[in-house]
């Protein structure tokens, strides 16, 4: 479902569990194991929507070790484009002076620069940046929230169709 030098793109319910899963992937990413498939031990850089003092509760309860850095809530308000550009870029630099593996976006709309998600336009001009920390060697998970109502395979997610199109893995 990850794989290195691609994005996948994880959609789910509000409230239902998906930091939750995360948080338990990232454990695993410290020592291997096996989380629907095998994880090979690696670090990872989170983007996180929730705050720091959550993160630091979910680290000790969980275990999660200092193979995993969080950058929390890394924007006061939403980023303007050229903001978001440095900020990918600087990411970038941390995969490659860190050797991270895996960098995640929970959520990604709480980071991008797009006031419309259902804008195809601006959603691809904030994901295609995103190529610039795959091409530094890490695999990249947007974690995401479905759109209203029933949706056909391979578009439950909300927003613009540029999304689920622009991921490797859905």
């Amino acid at each position: 479902f990850l794989a290195r030098e691609h994005t996948t793109l994880f959609s789910g319910l509000w409230k239902a569990g998906k930091t939750t899963l995360l948080a338990h992937l990232l454990r695993l990413c410290g020592i291997g194991g096996n989380l629907a498939g095998r994880i090979d031990p690696c670090k990872a850089l989170v983007v996180s929507e929730e705050s720091r003092g959550l993160w630091v509760r979910r680290r000790d309860d969980l275990g999660i070790g200092d193979h995993v850095a969080v950058l929390s809530r890394p924007f006061l308000a939403r980023p303007r484009y050229g903001e978001w550009l440095g900020f990918i870029d600087h990411l970038a630099g941390l995969v490659r002076s860190d050797a991270y593996k895996l960098v995640v976006f929970d959520t990604i709309t709480s980071a991008w620069p797009v006031p419309d998600e259902n804008d195809a336009a601006a959603v691809l001009s904030a994901l295609t940046p995103l190529h610039g920390l795959t091409a530094a060697g890490a695999a990249v998970l947007l974690v995401h929230h479905p759109r209203k109502g029933d949706a056909g395979e391979g578009q439950a997610a909300r927003g613009s169709g540029a999304l689920p199109g622009f991921v490797d893995i859905i």
